[in-house]
């Protein structure tokens, strides 16, 4: 694929994901559970914050770097419903300590993985 068709495809496709329904798709939670199981991470209680919302507050992380933890949690409404409407900063802290990098790493060599799978790319020179 030649860069003019490549930046094309990325241009028509970047309304795609503008929302985190759409970027759902991406994450299935059979691939979380996967990497989860592979990492060793696993939760017994139920929890406000379940490890894969966790996960989802680590992609927030990176999208808007500029606004804190909280914010972003609190914007992106990852949180299930509890007494308070608001997520405590402690406790996106204590889960992002809960889930651990290796779960983290796990995620998204899986998600690469995947995707590279299906992915069709051009040969150079037969290679």
């Amino acid at each position: 694929m030649d860069i003019q068709t490549a930046l094309s495809t990325t241009f028509s496709s970047a309304d795609e994901f503008t929302t985190l329904d759409n970027l759902s798709g991406i994450l299935d939670p059979e691939l979380l559970n996967q990497a989860f199981k592979k990492s060793g991470v696993a939760t017994v209680r139920k929890r406000r914050l379940p490890l894969d919302a966790v996960v989802w507050s680590v992609i927030g992380m990176s999208l808007f770097r500029h606004e804190s933890v909280w914010d972003i949690a609190s914007k992106m409404d990852i949180a299930l419903p509890g007494k308070g409407k608001l997520v405590a900063p402690s406790a996106m802290v204590q889960a992002r300590q809960r889930l651990g990098e290796g779960a983290v790493e796990q995620v998204f060599k899986m998600m690469a993985s995947r995707h590279y799978n299906h992915a069709h790319f051009d040969t150079f020179c037969g290679l």
